[in-house]
């Protein structure tokens, strides 16, 4: 596999006990420029030396990905300061604008007082297993756009 190729694969994500979290029958096969940052560096690492037809399976830490779960990432906040309080549901999922840039935080307690925030990602504090089958890969087109909505540190 060479940088600026396109990959594209079919996976199964797990947590540690084997639970299926997602896959590519429920969200498409996965696709991705190797070299150009598009997933996350451990992943890209794994798929250095592969090719077209290749499986394999990872095992990644909490430290790997979303790091660890805080709790500090988790308030309260009373109905009064929220103007949908009303509609609000556990589980829904939006954007927070904070000084330090926006937040994407999940509903996860709600009673007649207020609601719970949780702004770790959902998968943080989980070891996760990640089987994949690259099923092509191949030279980016001339003209072929591929933005990233983000890019990974190195």
């Amino acid at each position: 596999m060479k940088k600026g190729q396109v990959v594209r694969c079919h996976f199964e994500l797990c947590d540690a006990n084997g639970v299926i979290l997602d896959n590519a029958e429920r969200s498409g096969a996965f696709s991705f420029v190797y070299g150009a940052n598009q997933i996350l560096p451990v992943l890209e690492n794994y798929f250095a030396d592969k090719e077209e037809g290749d499986k394999f399976y990872v095992n990644i830490t909490e430290e790997e990905v979303f790091g660890p779960y805080r709790e500090k990432l988790k308030k309260f906040f009373p109905q009064d300061e929220i103007e949908n309080f009303e509609a609000l549901k556990i589980g829904d999922v939006f954007e927070l604008e904070m000084a330090k840039g926006n937040v994407v935080a999940t509903v996860v307690e709600k009673t007649h007082e207020g609601v719970v925030l949780d702004a770790n990602h959902p998968l943080a504090g989980k070891r996760l297993q990640l089987f994949v089958s690259i099923i092509e890969v191949r030279e980016l087109e001339e003209g072929e756009d591929w933005p990233s909505p983000l890019k990974f540190k190195r």
